[in-house]
């Protein structure tokens, strides 16, 4: 992972990105709420800070309601592409504001925050408390006066009844069907290891493990992949993802969208001499971990 953040580095000093952000167009291109750009989004409102660092232009877009989401048009390809973050960075490269994807830095025309404006915080009003009831005194009780007498009084009552014996014929008989759940419970879980040793002793190099596919998550809107095929060789995985501007994105902050087709975008992965999946994309290699389709 170390080697591909520092190729990402030298192509991005390769291509240019400046060191002043006063290159690029004033201000970045944020679509305002109440205005329409070219992309069926929902503009709202949005927040802007210079974080730029180590002699790089970098401004960041944050959009003020927490549940919107950034999304570009791209100026390349003039496609719309709606993300799952609620703030991203953009750079000023060659003279025009850029998104950095896994593919290198593709410049933008419109950025917006997707989605709907916060609401206002409901009024409170003061309520006084209500008092709580008090019960009305209570006298104690009296007792009757006592009396002596010259008769002996009855000692007292004492349960001296040993407990009830337990029924060891209903105790012997549940001992025996516990033990024969027992016995069923281990034999299913030795078949299931077994199935899973079969399943992973196909491909001993990049195993399932080393690559997460989120498939249809509803905490991050991603769908299914519509097919992941391996290799015989088990050397490389082929995903590809379809719908409306569908893309792929890598390690939750890179975006693989740059096929012809703007509703097909297919990510072929190999396999590592370290066990891990990478993808190569103009000389830059970027070991995957998490892979999901999008499409809106």
């Amino acid at each position: 992972m170390t080697l591909a953040i520092v190729g990402l580095v030298l192509v991005s000093s390769i291509i240019g990105v400046e060191s002043d952000c006063s290159g690029c167009p004033q201000p970045l291109p944020i679509i305002p709420p109440g205005s329409s750009g070219a992309c069926a989004y929902n503009p709202t409102t949005t927040m802007l800070s210079d974080t730029s660092s180590g002699g790089t232009c970098e401004m960041t877009v944050t959009c003020s309601n927490s549940n919107n989401r950034i999304a570009v048009r791209y100026g390349d390809r003039a496609a719309c592409t709606r993300s799952n973050f609620n703030a991203f960075k953009f750079n000023c490269v060659a003279g025009k504001w850029s998104l950095n994807t896994a593919t290198g830095f593709r410049p933008v025309t419109e950025i917006y925050c997707d989605g709907i404006e916060a609401a206002p915080p409901a009024p409170t009003t003061n309520v006084p408390p209500t008092p709580e009831p008090t019960d009305p005194p209570t006298e104690p009780p009296t007792e009757p006066p006592t009396t002596s007498s010259s008769e002996p009084s009855d000692p007292p009552v004492t349960d001296t009844e040993p407990p009830f014996p337990e029924d060891t014929t209903t105790e012997a008989t549940t001992t025996s069907e516990a033990t024969t759940v027992t016995t069923e419970q281990t034999t299913t879980e030795t078949t299931t290891v077994s199935e899973e040793t079969t399943t992973t002793s196909v491909c001993t190099n990049c195993l399932d493990s080393a690559l997460t596919v989120q498939n249809n998550d509803p905490d991050n809107g991603s769908k299914d992949f519509d097919s992941d095929e391996r290799s015989a060789d088990c050397g490389t995985r082929t995903f590809t993802c379809t719908g409306n501007n569908a893309f792929i994105q890598f390690n939750t902050n890179l975006i693989i969208d740059d096929s012809e087709d703007p509703n097909v975008e297919i990510a072929l992965l190999e396999c590592g001499e370290n066990g891990l999946f990478t993808y190569s994309k103009s000389g830059v290699t970027t070991t995957v971990n998490i892979i999901e389709c999008y499409a809106f």
